[in-house]
């Protein structure tokens, strides 16, 4: 019965320590981000939005509508490209999206 509470113990010591740590880093942080400039923090704020993950997950479902419809316009072409200039202009957008989130 010892040895269960000394563990239990061990552990609670264990997520105190862990907390501090990551207070320490946190404030760390924050304390950097005061010397950024007034673009960069809107940029981190803007970046860690969560609707900046959402805009992502919906600009990649609307390039897989784009995709099919460029497959099936080009399904029954014998030219090297059948999609019209809006679907071209479409994967243009979506290959800049994907450019800046890597950037």
């Amino acid at each position: 019965m010892l040895s269960i509470e000394s563990s239990k113990s061990n552990v609670s010591d264990r997520r105190v320590q862990d907390f501090d740590t990551l207070m320490k880093i946190s404030t760390k942080l924050l304390a950097d981000r005061r010397t950024w400039s007034i673009w960069r923090r809107r940029l981190a704020w803007i970046l860690e939005h969560r609707h900046f993950d959402e805009f992502g997950a919906l600009v990649i479902v609307a390039n897989v509508i784009v995709i099919v419809l460029d497959t099936n316009a080009n399904a029954d072409c014998d030219k090297v490209s059948c999609s019209g200039v809006g679907l071209q202009a479409m994967n243009y957008v979506f290959l800049s999206v994907y450019l800046l989130e890597v950037l």
